[in-house]
């Protein structure tokens, strides 16, 4: 699966965002969208019905920032949540190498 398919199945179907909406945030038209949502869909079914994992590709994708995963629980946040992390990895907290980058 392509990431701007993903991303049309997270805005429309788990955002609940219009297709004007969701194309207009994806920067593509509504008629793009609506391709890129059948193709997606399509993708998800096969994947079910066949029992195919699904996997996420296509070219690089500014997410906006620095990502880290824990070290203990391997969830992945922002720069900005890292102090707010919820996991209580404590004895890794207090040497400061709690988080590794993954971007």
């Amino acid at each position: 699966m392509l990431y701007d398919e993903y991303e049309a199945i997270r805005l429309l179907d788990y955002e609940g965002l219009l297709q004007e909406e969701a194309a207009e945030r994806m920067k593509v038209s509504r008629p793009t969208l609506t391709r890129i949502y059948a193709k997606a869909r399509k993708t998800v079914a096969e994947a079910f019905v066949e029992g195919k994992s699904l996997v996420i590709e296509g070219g690089r994708v500014d997410f906006g920032g620095k990502w880290y995963r824990c070290r203990h629980c391997n969830m992945v946040v922002d720069s900005s949540h890292r102090q707010q992390h919820p996991c209580g990895n404590r004895r890794n907290r207090r040497r400061g190498n709690e988080f590794k980058p993954i971007n």
